[in-house]
């Protein structure tokens, strides 16, 4: 399938999915998306003080909640021998300063450390009580479904391109959960309707979800939700048997918001390109999740033209599912058509219930994946 990401560019927007199916695709799953060691990138060429921002070759916006305090900063790389290098971090948040190198070493190395083991198995002896607690979800919780784009045709107005929600090729889980996987997960949401669905989001602090407008807000089901939970890192011990397996749970729910826009349009079944940019949401807790202190980086208006989809599927091969999965896929030849939208296009798989998950890209100079989406 087709998914739309959402890229904000200002300085402090987040992007998120928009989870609009377009058309369907081959399966392109790829190992790439296991985690990887992280490599200090090269500082050879790190100097703030012969950095001029206006003239650098290129300037990340990044943001990131790191040991339990939220930063924000721009790298700025200098054209070195026809390359991009680091060459320098200007921090903006908790306080305005460039870094030194060796600020810069060390701050690289606490952003990319997440202090978390892999997930042990549920079969051995020091795995915690809670991975060997298979759990029975509800049975009317439906996976929210995917929202459909009304994209615009080239040279012509506006046409409607509906796509059923085919069922996902069997892919394999993921089954490392160390950082960013652990992380993403399952979200499940009860409106003022009675009715209740399952998404997807990512955890971006101890108290903070990402995941989709239309997973927590729709005027036909009564406006915001009442009541969310979100198990990250959730598992089956195999697809498509067995109940859910949940490491860590929240559900004390504090806060929920979306944009605006979303809370005066929710509730169709597709929308106009042009309003996926307002289909983002936060959802925060009264009770922080404490198994890690630093969590997935943030990216704002990457450009990468490859990402890696995570979530929660409802139906793989024909199968209902409660476990995580990925894919792989590049940016589509008709995305640049959208990106006068904040939006962009990715082929990569996805069914009802992997709304609000994230999409990663990976750095190729450090391993390291950030959100992009």
């Amino acid at each position: 399938m087709n998914e739309f990401v959402i890229s904000w560019p200002g300085p402090h927007r987040v992007s998120l999915i928009a989870s609009a199916i377009i058309a369907a695709v081959f399966w392109s799953g790829s190992a790439s998306a296991q985690s990887r060691p992280f490599n200090i990138p090269d500082l050879a060429a790190y100097n703030c003080a012969a950095v001029d921002a206006a003239t650098a070759a290129g300037v990340r916006h990044m943001g990131q909640v790191i040991k339990g305090r939220y930063h924000e900063w721009h790298e700025i790389y200098a054209n070195v021998g026809g390359e991009q290098r680091l060459a320098c971090i200007s921090l903006i948040v908790p306080e305005a300063r460039q870094m030194s190198l060796g600020e810069a070493r060390a701050f690289l190395k606490d952003a990319a450390s997440a202090s978390v083991p892999t997930a042990p198995s549920p079969a051995t002896d020091n795995a915690p009580q809670a991975f060997q607690h298979t759990v029975v979800e509800p049975p009317d919780v439906k996976p929210m479904p995917l929202k459909r784009a009304i994209k615009p045709a080239p040279g012509t107005d506006l046409v409607e391109k509906k796509a059923g929600e085919i069922e996902v090729p069997p892919i394999p889980a993921v089954k490392s959960f160390k950082n960013p996987w652990n992380t993403v997960g399952y979200l499940r949401v009860t409106y003022p309707s009675g009715n209740s669905f399952r998404c997807s989001g990512a955890l971006v602090s101890a108290y903070v979800v990402l995941t989709a407008g239309h997973c927590i807000h729709s005027n036909t089901e009564g406006g915001y939700v009442t009541s969310v939970a979100f198990f990250p890192a959730q598992y089956q011990t195999a697809p498509g048997i067995g109940g859910p397996i949940r490491p860590y749970s929240n559900s004390d729910l504090a806060f929920v918001k979306t944009t605006q826009t979303w809370t005066q349009i929710s509730g169709e079944d597709s929308y106009a390109v042009t309003q996926y940019r307002h289909d983002l949401a936060a959802v925060q807790f009264d009770t922080p999740f404490t198994y890690t202190s630093t969590f997935i980086p943030v990216v704002f208006g990457d450009t990468t033209d490859s990402i890696t989809s995570a979530g929660y599927p409802a139906v793989v091969n024909g199968q209902s599912v409660q476990t995580q999965y990925f894919d792989d896929g590049p940016e589509t030849p008709s995305s640049s058509s959208y990106k006068n939208f904040s939006v962009r296009e990715f082929a990569v798989d996805a069914s009802g219930g992997n709304s609000g998950g994230p999409f990663f890209a990976l750095d190729p100079t450090t391993g390291q994946r950030r959100l992009v989406g």
